[in-house]
C-alpha cells in the first residue's frame, strides 16, 4: 500500500506544472527515500496484556485449526519486539 501511494505521488509530481524541475527532483528523492514501516498496537509488546486479551480463546491441538492456533501462539510468545533507533530496526 505504501509503495502504491509513493508511486501515485511520483506520478502527480511528474504531471504538475507549477513546480520547477529541480524542486520536483528533490521531492521525488524524498518520496523514494521514505521507509516502509508498519505500526502495531502496544498490546503486542506486553505478553501479560496479550494473554488477557485472548484468555477466552481455546483450541484443541489435535485438530488442524487448533494446531495452527497453537503454533501461532507459540510463535507470538517467542516473538520479542524491536526498537527503532536512528532509523535502524533492532531485533531482540
Amino acid at each position: 500500500m505504501i509503495r502504491t501511494i509513493r508511486e501515485a505521488f511520483n506520478e502527480l509530481l511528474a504531471d504538475n506544472d507549477w513546480m520547477d524541475d529541480e524542486t520536483r527532483a528533490v521531492a521525488k528523492q524524498k518520496a523514494d527515500a521514505m521507509n516502509e514501516r508498519i505500526g502495531y498496537p502496544e498490546l503486542l509488546t506486553d505478553e501479560e496484556e496479550l494473554t488477557k486479551e485472548y484468555v477466552m480463546v481455546s483450541h484443541d491441538s489435535s485438530t488442524l485449526s487448533g494446531n495452527l492456533i497453537q503454533r501461532l501462539s507459540e510463535a507470538i510468545s517467542s516473538f520479542r519486539c524491536y526498537e527503532v533507533l536512528n532509523g535502524i530496526w533492532e531485533w531482540s
